[in-house]
């Protein structure tokens, strides 16, 4: 699970590093795809919501952080 949204914070930063809007909505696309995808493996495997939370919040504070970063 640690991977998986390891993934999904490096394509977060990805999509805001692109400076062209295809590069940005292809990016959009995969994270958004990368989501579903872990959200439908995590009901698969048994995960519970909190264990699910436990690595959402960290993931989403993470690419936050680098968010401000990179923009200020």
């Amino acid at each position: 699970m640690a991977l998986g949204y390891t993934g999904l914070v490096l394509i977060g930063l990805a999509f805001m590093t692109y400076d062209n809007n295809t590069g940005r909505s292809l990016a959009l696309f995969g994270f958004l795809l990368i989501n579903m995808y872990i959200n439908f493996t995590e009901k698969k495997i048994g995960v519970t919501k909190k264990e699910s939370t436990l690595f959402r919040i960290p993931a989403v504070v993470i690419l936050m952080i680098l968010a401000i970063t990179i923009y200020l």
